[in-house]
This record gives structure tokens, C-alpha cells and sequence, in this order.
């Protein structure tokens, strides 16, 4: 399946939680907050399919690299921006409302709108120095 085709997970990102935005199988908007940890990202991914979904997750340095890692390991294509994108594209949507659920979903929304590539890794001697 292409990512075209796969739903946008938005992922607004914060030292102790994770908010995520989606659409359900019902394409019912589902927003839910959980830890920024290993056991808490995994429990999640688990409940989402490979085949369904995709991430699009804020860059924020040391916060970010747990569930996009993870995400990778699990087979998820999965796409980082820059947060000032989503500032102005939040601007251009004249949305000023900041809460993190709300910026969840601006981050879904800017994922299926410009469908952001693919996050590659880099080499693990260049992760580890970052």
C-alpha cells in the first residue's frame, strides 16, 4: 500500500506525553495522549496497522527520536518536520487556538495535505553523536 493511500497519524511531541491525532476506521477523528516511553509507544503501535497508518511527527530533538525510532523498527513509514512548518501552515489555516490535541491535528492535517517524505535514518555512528 503506497502512503497515499495509508491515514495520517499526527504526532505533536512534549518531553513527558505524546498526543496523537488520527481517523479511525470510521473516519472518526481519535485524539489520545500517551507517555514518552518505550512501553507506553509500543502498546500503541501495536494497536495500529502497518498497512493502515503512517506518522507524521514534530522534530523535536531527544523527544521525537523515541516514537519515530520505534516507529521505524515496526515498519512504519513515517516522515519528520520542522515544527516552524507547521507554525506557519497553522497561520495560513488562520488557526491560533494552541493546545496540544489541536496541534495534533494540525500535524495530521499537514501530513495528508502535502504528504511529507519518508524519514531515512542515518548511520547509527551519526544518531549516536546527535
Amino acid at each position: 500500500m503506497t502512503k497515499l493511500s495509508k491515514k495520517v497519524i499526527g504526532v505533536d511531541v512534549g518531553a513527558k506525553f505524546l498526543t496523537v491525532s488520527f481517523n479511525d476506521s470510521n473516519n472518526q477523528d481519535q485524539v489520545y495522549n500517551i507517555e514518552n516511553n518505550q512501553r507506553s509507544i509500543l502498546s500503541f503501535l501495536k494497536k495500529m496497522s502497518v498497512n493502515d497508518y503512517y506518522f507524521v511527527i514534530e522534530a523535536t530533538g531527544n523527544y521525537s527520536s523515541k516514537i519515530l525510532h520505534l516507529s521505524l523498527e515496526r515498519g512504519f513509514e513515517s516522515s519528520l518536520i520542522n515544527c516552524m512548518s507547521v507554525k506557519y501552515f497553522a497561520r495560513m489555516k488562520n488557526i491560533i487556538a494552541k493546545t496540544d490535541a489541536e496541534d495534533a491535528k494540525l500535524i495530521r492535517l499537514y501530513g495528508e495535505m502535502f504528504r511529507p517524505e519518508n524519514y531515512v535514518p542515518k548511520s547509527i555512528e551519526i544518531e549516536h553523536l546527535d
